[in-house]
């Protein structure tokens, strides 16, 4: 934990990253990944994390100050250790192979499905620095071009070879705890929100926390380095730590209007449906117009039925440009708040040649 912030010093925003809709067990695994795995890899200093649990989803932040700084000691640790970067690689392909291999097993018992928790958390947590460098390292190029293309066309070949590493090793993860309720015969609504601890000693009793379970679900809260913080302590305990989230960017050009960027062009007019998590698909109906924070291959159903896609964050790369092409779905990605602005119901206009929706009633 950081030291307090003297009375003058300002406190360091954190970033929004990316939105996943995983469990807190994948969420301690995922902080310990990108946290303290890749600074053990690389043996420099990484972000801090913080992960914001609302309905069903996972926001992801980071200390924007250490992001700054991460591209130049990669550049650095890259010049004396260049050929360790295929270890990277190999890592995400050595989760992608146990993940396939844990999808084979019967999950018959509770000590096979344990097993195969450990070894896929390990696995997830050990391919974290190829995030670094099959993902982030062609994001910072682009505006650092601090890397050699050898490295940055490597890199990038990588990634599109390892690309579903990060979902399908929390897919897989969500699977395993699913199988473990299963077993138990446990209300499946809860896994979500169990730690792994938790998880081990309600095996050992034979019960569930309910309580503590229930406040989860019904209260958004924070993830951060081992503690569990609800949103009304939020703030306080952040600013213990010299940290403060960022307030809603407004990216609104006229009143009724919300901006982002154009993913796949064209028009489209249908009620607002927003979608947090899979439970929600249900709810899109043909002619909708689905408005998610991200998303990615289980929204296909709900995409399938909608005359246009409108998301808060994402490139054009990200799952939603890609299926709005191949679809030919109007879409808008990165509008940073769509979700918070927009209601369920709303009748909207998506001009997707501008990458504007404008409220209609």
């Amino acid at each position: 934990m950081k030291s307090p912030p003297s009375e003058n010093q300002p406190l360091v925003p954190f970033v929004k990253i990316i939105t996943r809709e995983a469990p807190l067990i994948g969420v301690e695994s995922w902080y310990e990944g990108i946290t303290n795995e890749t600074e053990c890899f690389f043996g420099f200093p990484f972000p801090e994390n913080l992960f914001l649990f609302t309905k069903g989803t996972v926001e992801c932040y980071r200390d924007s100050k250490r992001m700054e700084e991460i591209p130049f000691g990669l550049a650095k640790w890259i010049e004396g250790n260049e050929a360790r970067l295929p270890e990277t690689y190999e890592r995400q392909k050595a989760a992608l192979e146990t993940r396939a291999d844990i999808r084979q097993w019967p999950l018959a018992t509770t000590q096979e499905a344990l097993d195969a928790l450990r070894r896929m958390e390990a696995s997830f947590v050990q391919g974290f620095p190829g995030i670094v460098t099959t993902y982030l390292l062609p994001l910072w190029q682009e505006t650092t071009h601090l890397f050699s293309e050898n490295v940055f066309n490597q890199c990038r070949k990588w990634r599109t070879e390892t690309d579903p590493f990060f979902d399908r090793s929390i897919e897989t993860i969500l699977h395993i705890i699913h199988r473990l309720f299963e077993l138990q015969g446990w209300d499946d609504v809860y896994t979500r929100y169990v730690s792994h601890s938790e998880l081990l000693e309600s095996l050992q009793s034979g019960k569930l926390n309910k309580n503590d379970l229930e406040k989860r679900r019904a209260i958004p809260f924070a993830y951060i380095d081992g503690q569990l913080i609800f949103e009304n302590d939020l703030g306080k305990e952040l600013s213990k730590r010299s940290y403060i989230l960022p307030q809603d960017q407004t990216a609104v050009s006229q009143p009724g209007e919300i901006k982002g960027n154009p993913a796949n062009v064209g028009m489209a007019k249908g009620k607002v449906k927003i979608v947090f998590n899979r439970e929600e698909l249900g709810k899109v109906e043909q002619g909708d117009i689905l408005v998610a924070p991200m998303t990615t291959p289980w929204y296909l159903p709900a995409i399938k039925k909608a005359v246009a896609i409108i998301t808060d964050e994402g490139g054009i790369t990200c799952h939603a440009a890609i299926v709005s092409r191949e679809l030919g779905v109007p879409c808008i990605i990165g509008t940073k708040i769509a979700t918070k602005v927009l209601k369920d119901g709303d009748f909207v206009e998506v001009n997707a040649h501008k990458g504007v929706v404008r409220r209609l009633s």
